[in-house]
């Protein structure tokens, strides 16, 4: 059974992306069949994967829309990494959250197109929406999600549009919170993990019964410019650990199905 993951967070800059690309290779790594599918204009997956932006996504829901019946399977491209693929995206789609507003799709649109389309998705074991900073697009997928991570600066700015976010997200799926931008030496962002921690205790990321974050580190920003994901260019560093961490209970999640406990989830040992 494919579970559809959202990785989402109202706003840019939260490290969606980053946690796209490196949690989709993690699984794949696995040996996991995964499908990463960009609904952001910047086609940063793309980038991140050291491949061509392309409006697959664009192409193939705006089609839908028009009562068209395009190939899903067209516009899915290889990342050239085994077990891992890309549907892109591009600045097409602004046009395609213009469609999807003008047609007023309800929010069980997605899940239907993705229904009709299951001989395609169900081909992968996993697949993660990467999604936009905000929009029609990014409301249906949400409501498509079995699990949403909510990858969130450990600052102000990232705190608020975590709240703003929970306020939007369907009141059944399963979320996990994912600190991301944590300079640990620094004592503001550890008191906004206490807080994280705190506030969130039922779906704060933890490994081992510990949270868990992502920590700022140059070698992941040096990674996304050479179009590799961290696993590539330091596969030792803390932050392919925690991606690792996080792969490995998703994972778990996976296996267990929809019974499993989020506190058990969360402190999975990998």
């Amino acid at each position: 059974m494919t579970l559809h993951v959202a990785i989402a967070l109202l706003g840019g800059g939260t490290g969606k992306s980053t946690t796209a690309v490196n949690l989709g290779h993690a699984l794949a790594l696995q040996g996991r069949n995964t499908l990463i599918v960009d609904t952001d204009r910047q086609s940063t997956d793309a980038v991140f994967l050291g491949q061509e932006p392309d409006a697959g996504l664009s192409r193939w829901l705006g089609s839908r829309l028009m009562g068209l019946d395009a190939s899903l399977s067209e516009q899915i491209t290889t990342s050239g990494r085994m077990f891992l693929d890309l549907l892109p995206d591009s600045q097409e789609t602004d046009k395609l959250q213009k469609m999807l507003v003008a047609a007023e799709t309800p929010v069980t649109w997605l899940r239907s197109q993705v229904s009709a389309s299951a001989d395609v998705f169900e081909q992968y074991d996993f697949v993660l929406w990467d999604t936009s900073p905000a929009g029609r697009l990014l409301d249906i997928v949400l409501f498509l999600a079995d699990l949403v991570i909510l990858p969130t600066p450990a600052d102000i700015k990232g705190q608020a549009s975590l709240a703003d976010t929970l306020q939007i997200l369907p009141p059944s799926v399963t979320r996990i919170i994912l600190p991301t931008r944590v300079q640990p030496r620094q004592s503001v962002p550890a008191a906004f993990l206490g807080g994280f921690t705190e506030d969130y205790a039922d779906s704060i990321f933890r490994v081992r019964g510990v949270p868990a974050f992502v920590p700022e580190r140059a070698a992941v920003r040096t990674a996304q410019a050479m179009g590799r994901t961290i696993f590539e260019h330091d596969p030792f560093c803390d932050v392919a650990g925690v991606y690792a961490a996080l792969a490995g209970a998703v994972a778990h999640m996976a296996g267990k199905g929809a019974e499993v406990d989020m506190m058990e989830l969360m402190e999975v040992t990998v």
